[in-house]
């Protein structure tokens, strides 16, 4: 008898736990890069600053370190009007504290780069964790019409005993694809585009784990494969409620911990390395259109999160037909919201939504002002309090 024999649902499982850790590696990188980034712009105008101390004739000003802001226009934008908006990672420096580095003694910091060999080796892995889940995503496909198809070798050859699964030989990754496209029917069948994608994913894994071999990844190339992978053999955007789901199962063990501000600067962080056309295909948020903040999301908010500032990982957008109607791919809700002015200062936003019973700007995320009620002007007609009661003089 065959002991263990894996299912459509046990070769998902384990390709997620590959894919999740491929991504979560590869944004890491998105994140440091972005950090240190972030720390070379403080340190640049700080020195700036020091040279202009030393040389008090000079009369130039250092501008302020990432421009001035313009705020946003109300509404959706035209196609490419929308400035990209980067988050800063979760604990970035204070601009005190890279003065005091600058200023410090010699040596390795928190603000010094990343070791760009250790970054490439990080990268290297997950690239390996990621073939593998689009491996066990095609070895699901096969195991959903029988597992048995994933056994090498004649039936001859079996042995006349207990044995598991997992001691048989299986099929090599190379003929994954004969496999599935043999037994699938002609809308099932991969399209050549993903067999040239996996073919060479598998060449670039073999390099990287039979001979060490030194290639580098992208991480933009990295996240469109985990993306892409999980779009053609999973479904239309199950990416998203994969990682919902993983996400979720954290934050029910810590309370401080959000899954939903998680998801939101996951996917803030992954939009901007796709193309217009991957995110709506994959995230299905319209790159080219404004973002908001979601008042769900808002209100479902952590304990911890509730005492700071509103997050900027903005993924809600406005329904394309109702300009009144705020849709997010992360909660999957939709939410009414009024579209008037903001009246914050340098803010132009005009999508308001309530939350926590108070009215928030979807733009800003700071409280807007309460709408205010029509005042009636000389001459019109007064308000029903103020009629003469029925009888009077």
């Amino acid at each position: 008898m065959i002991r263990d024999i894996p299912s459509e649902h046990d070769f998902h499982r384990s390709a997620a736990r590959f894919l999740e850790s491929a991504w979560s590696d590869v944004l890491a990188e998105v994140e440091a890069e972005a950090y240190y980034r972030e720390i070379a712009k403080i340190q640049s105008v700080t020195i700036d600053d020091f040279e202009f101390d030393a040389e008090p004739e000079s009369t130039e000003t250092d501008p302020p370190a990432g421009g001035v802001d313009s705020g946003a226009a109300p509404g959706d934008a035209e196609p490419g009007s929308e400035p990209t908006e980067t988050d800063l990672p979760a604990g970035g420096a204070e601009p005190g504290a890279a003065l005091a580095d600058a200023e410090g003694e010699s040596g390795p910091t928190e603000t010094d780069p990343p070791d760009s060999s250790q970054s490439k080796e990080n990268l290297a892995v997950a690239y390996i964790s990621a073939y593998t889940g689009v491996e066990h995503l095609l070895r699901a496909r096969i195991a959903k019409v029988s597992p048995f198809l994933l056994i090498a070798g004649s039936v001859a050859n079996w042995p006349a005993k207990d044995i598991a699964f997992a001691d048989f030989k299986t099929i090599d990754a190379q003929d994954l694809i004969r496999a599935h496209d043999t037994i699938a029917n002609d809308a099932e069948r991969l399209p050549d585009d993903f067999k040239k994608h996996y073919e060479e994913l598998r060449r670039r894994r073999n390099s990287m784990v039979h001979s060490h071999a030194s290639i580098s990844v992208a991480t933009k190339d990295l996240i469109h494969t985990v993306l892409w992978a999980v779009h053609l053999l999973v479904g239309p955007r199950a990416w998203i409620e994969w990682r919902r789901k993983a996400l979720s199962a954290v934050s029910r063990h810590d309370e401080s911990f959000s899954w939903n501000s998680a998801l939101r600067w996951e996917l803030s962080t992954a939009l901007n390395s796709l193309g217009a056309q991957d995110c709506e295909m994959f995230l299905g948020i319209r790159k080219k259109n404004r973002r908001y903040l979601c008042p769900v999301c808002l209100a479902n908010r952590s304990r911890d999160e509730k005492k700071a500032e509103v997050s900027g990982s903005k993924v809600a957008q406005l329904d394309k037909s109702e300009t009144t109607l705020l849709r997010c791919v992360v909660c999957e809700k939709s939410s009414t919201v009024q579209r008037r002015d903001c009246g914050g200062y340098d803010c132009k936003g005009n999508v308001i939504a309530t939350v926590d019973g108070h009215p928030m700007c979807m733009t800003c995320g700071e409280f807007a002002e309460p709408e205010m009620e029509p005042v009636a002007s000389e001459g019109s007609a007064v308000s029903s309090d103020l009629e003469t009661p029925e009888g009077g003089g």
